[in-house]
C-alpha cells in the first residue's frame, strides 16, 4: 500500500511550481508592457523637441540660425530641451553608419544610448548598434550641414546653443 500523504506532497509541489512559472510570466509581461509604453512616450517627446516643441524646436532654432535671425548674436539660437530625460542627442555625419530615418544624409537624433558591450550582439560595432537604436526607438532630423559633436545627455535643465558658423554647430550651454 502506498503512502497517500507522500502522493499529495508531490501533487502540491507540482501546483506550486506551475504557480511560480505563471507569476514569473505575468511579471515579465507587465514589465514589458510598461517599458513599451514608456519608450513610446519618450519617442513622442523626442519628436516634439526636434520638430514641433512649444518652447522652440531644434528644427526652428537651426532655421533661425541659418537665416541670421537667432536670438543670440544673430547666427545663434538657444533651445531648452527638458525631455526626454536620460536620452542623448547624437550627430551622425560623414561616412559613419546612420539610422534609416536619415536617408543617407547627415542628421541629428535623440534616442537612448546603447551600452559599450552587448552580450546579444558581441561582434556588432557600437556605432552600428547606436544607429539601430535611434532608428527603432528614437527620433531623427536630417541636417545636411551639421558638424559632428559628442553626444549630449538630456537632463532636467539642458539648454542647447545652435550656431551657424559655416555649418550647424550644437553645444550644451
Amino acid at each position: 500500500m502506498k503512502n497517500k500523504k507522500a502522493f499529495l506532497l508531490g501533487e502540491e509541489t507540482l501546483k506550486i511550481i506551475v504557480a511560480l512559472i505563471v507569476i514569473v510570466f505575468l511579471v515579465y509581461f507587465l514589465f514589458a508592457l510598461f517599458y513599451s509604453s514608456s519608450t513610446k512616450s519618450k519617442q513622442r517627446q523626442a519628436e516634439a523637441v526636434l520638430e514641433e516643441s512649444v518652447s522652440g524646436s531644434i528644427k526652428t532654432a537651426i532655421e533661425r540660425a541659418r537665416s541670421g535671425q537667432g536670438s543670440v548674436g544673430g547666427n545663434a539660437e538657444e533651445v531648452p530641451v527638458p525631455n526626454p530625460l536620460g536620452w542623448h542627442l547624437f550627430s551622425f555625419t560623414g561616412s559613419e553608419i546612420k539610422p534609416n530615418d536619415c536617408a543617407g544624409e547627415n542628421c541629428l537624433c535623440i534616442c537612448d544610448k546603447v551600452w559599450a558591450f552587448n552580450a546579444a550582439a558581441p561582434f556588432t560595432d557600437k556605432e552600428e548598434r547606436q544607429a539601430g537604436k535611434c532608428d527603432s526607438g528614437g527620433a531623427c532630423l536630417a541636417v545636411p550641414d551639421i558638424v559632428d559633436f559628442t553626444d549630449i545627455e538630456i537632463k532636467k535643465s539642458t539648454i542647447l546653443l545652435v550656431r551657424n558658423e559655416g555649418g550647424i554647430i550644437i553645444t550644451e550651454r
